[in-house]
């Protein structure tokens, strides 16, 4: 994932997924990097979008940790569906920005990644 664009969800029938991935640089004592695709996500709470869903690579080397996705409690609701995805649901249709973090750890070894701190916007 080079770079990160905004990722606009517009409506409540729309998917708003966002992928997430760890590149590890060769020295095993390097810390890995996460990224997303979206940089930014502009939730449409006005026109109904209230879900987002966060993805790594099904089967793949990392899941998320617990949490996954820490976000503004009182403005989000969110919860791991297996491994590999966390979905959160705006409760609140007042718009903001929030940062968010995405952590995850490996399923197997102990390498480390650091956490990614992008945003949630809601309007």
């Amino acid at each position: 994932m080079d770079r990160a664009e905004p990722r606009e969800c517009p409506h409540a029938s729309a998917a708003c997924d966002v992928f997430v991935g760890v590149f590890c640089p060769s020295n095993p004592q390097t810390h890995c990097i996460v990224s997303v695709d979206a940089n930014v996500v502009v939730l449409r709470t006005s026109a109904g979008a209230k879900k987002v869903t966060w993805r790594l690579d099904t089967g793949g080397d990392w899941k998320f940790a617990t949490p996954g996705i820490s976000i503004d409690p009182a403005a989000f609701s969110c919860a791991p569906n297996g491994p590999f995805i966390v979905a959160c649901t705006a409760t609140t249709g007042a718009a903001n920005q929030y940062k968010y973090t995405v952590k995850v750890e490996p399923r197997t070894g102990n390498r480390v990644a650091d956490p990614l701190d992008p945003w949630v916007v809601t309007n």
